[in-house]
């Protein structure tokens, strides 16, 4: 592996959710999972076992991005109020 080539944010994105997943800190997959809406929102694609986008699919593509954003607002819930 070259490390001039190493993609390090990816990277540290997949420690920071091994850490959080060993140490059940689900709020940080919540947040890391607003991200990921964000940028699909903003692309207009989307990825659910095949791509989804905007332009073909906008029924879909919402439907997709409200579960993503579902999930993530209850992970961070869940972890500020736990039952």
């Amino acid at each position: 592996m070259n490390p001039s080539k190493w993609q390090w944010k990816p990277m540290l994105a997949l420690a920071v959710l091994a850490y959080a997943t060993i140490y059940d800190l689900y709020w940080v997959w919540g947040l890391a999972l607003l991200f990921w809406a964000g940028i699909d929102i903003y692309s207009g694609k989307t990825h659910l076992i095949e791509t989804v986008s905007w332009k073909q699919n906008p029924v879909l593509f919402i439907a997709i991005e409200l579960g993503w954003a579902g999930l993530a607002i209850y992970l961070i819930l869940g972890s500020l109020y736990p039952v």
